[in-house]
């Protein structure tokens, strides 16, 4: 029995018996998701991840081809919550995600300035076949003072790791009080491999504002 995993990790050949049943082995490729086994190249799945067969052939060698399928979406959900302000001497929040294979330091734990990357997301392959990046974010909001919550949205460009200007959202605490706040924007992703939300708080006086239950999801197309 020979495997043929399409650029997956590769695996030894195996000799099966024929009439006795046997557990196809799994194969992984960084990026993708595996379907299974083919019977003939570049055709539909036979046997699905973990199956057994028997009898495939009388003797000699049989060929199974991996199938695979390119990982587009993300999703994420943070941790913390947060107290935000106007206050010039307290770093306001932010959130970058990488995706996998862009440069960067991850960071964990209770931080202002979070840095995480897109697992099982590969920035080779969406360049090679994905044209659309769409993140949709969503947080709660619970106001403290009158005044602004304020979100940025940058991308950062793989080219030359400089940070653009996307979107910026300016939301009335009183009108957005207790409310989760979800938005939604797409742009075109090749030289595309990080973006950032950045929330602050802004107003004539003490502005403050509660931050929480934030989540977002990415898409390539």
């Amino acid at each position: 029995m020979h495997f043929d995993t399409k650029d997956g990790d590769a695996i030894n050949d195996l000799v099966f018996t024929y009439d006795k049943k046997y557990e196809l082995p799994k194969t992984s490729r960084y990026g993708y998701t595996f379907l299974g086994w083919c019977v003939e190249d570049g055709g539909t799945v036979t046997y699905k991840p973990g199956a057994s067969a028997d009898n495939l052939a009388g003797e000699g060698t049989v060929t199974l081809y991996a199938s695979w399928s390119l990982n587009k979406t993300f999703t994420y959900s943070h941790p913390y919550s947060y107290r935000v302000t106007d206050d010039s001497k307290e770093e306001p929040v932010k959130l970058h995600f990488f995706i996998d294979g862009a440069s960067g330091t991850s960071t964990s734990g209770y931080t202002r300035t979070n840095s995480i990357y897109m697992e099982g997301i590969s920035l080779n392959e969406i360049k090679k076949h994905c044209n659309t990046m769409t993140v949709t974010i969503s947080y709660y909001i619970k106001m403290v003072d009158d005044g602004y919550a304020e979100v940025d949205t940058t991308y950062r460009k793989d080219s030359n790791k400089s940070w653009n200007g996307w979107h910026g959202e300016k939301l009335d605490l009183k009108k957005k009080n207790k409310q989760t706040i979800t938005h939604t924007y797409s742009i075109g992703c090749k030289d595309i491999d990080a973006i950032c939300y950045r929330f602050d708080a802004s107003g004539s006086f003490s502005d403050k504002y509660d931050l929480s239950n934030i989540k977002v999801s990415v898409r390539f197309d």
